[in-house]
């Protein structure tokens, strides 16, 4: 892909994760009408550019953790639905370990902020016990995932725009072979 085509792309998707984002902050849910086209696109291109030789097994080991990543997000509770379908659709587009890099700093930098901006001393607590209990071989079940009151949770899909944005403007600025 040319750099002026990546460029374009890396706007139009700038421009749908920011649309993606805004929407579920408001509604709490990430339409599929934006989810499902982003992916078919995705994917027709990542399958021509493996046509032209422009993209390699390695990328496609990313895609492929990007699903497993994103399957375990959605049944751990800590994403919605369309939160994991973005998640994975982006890695389409994004496929590279920066891309799952900085997901994870965004998912964890993210969640770090839900839980000091949202009742602090409460969540403090309710961390510590959520990571005794993990220490100690118990992992939390969906249900329990999903026992904070819907108010208490925050929309993942700007962890998601976030980890997507840094990727397509910032980081190729920081490597060599892009």
């Amino acid at each position: 892909m040319t750099p002026i085509a990546r460029w374009a792309v890396y706007a139009i998707l700038t421009v749908v994760v920011i649309a993606a984002a805004r929407y579920d902050a408001r509604t709490r849910r990430v339409p599929n009408r934006l989810v499902y086209p982003l992916a078919l696109v995705g994917l027709g291109l990542a399958l021509a550019r493996t046509a032209l030789g422009d993209f390699t097994a390695a990328q496609w080991i990313v895609i492929g953790v990007a699903v497993a990543v994103g399957l375990v997000l959605l049944f751990s509770g800590a994403y919605g639905g369309g939160d994991a379908k973005l998640f994975v659709a982006l890695a389409l587009f994004l496929p590279s370990w920066a891309y799952l890099y900085a997901q994870l700093g965004c998912f964890v930098v993210g969640g770090l902020l839900v839980l000091l901006l949202n009742r602090p001393v409460e969540r403090w607590r309710e961390l510590r016990a959520l990571w005794t209990r993990i220490a100690m071989g118990h992992l939390p079940t969906r249900a329990e995932m999903n026992a904070a009151p819907p108010e208490s949770r925050s929309p993942a899909t700007w962890q998601v725009a976030a980890g997507a944005i840094l990727t397509m403007w910032i980081l190729p600025f920081f490597s060599s072979g892009r």
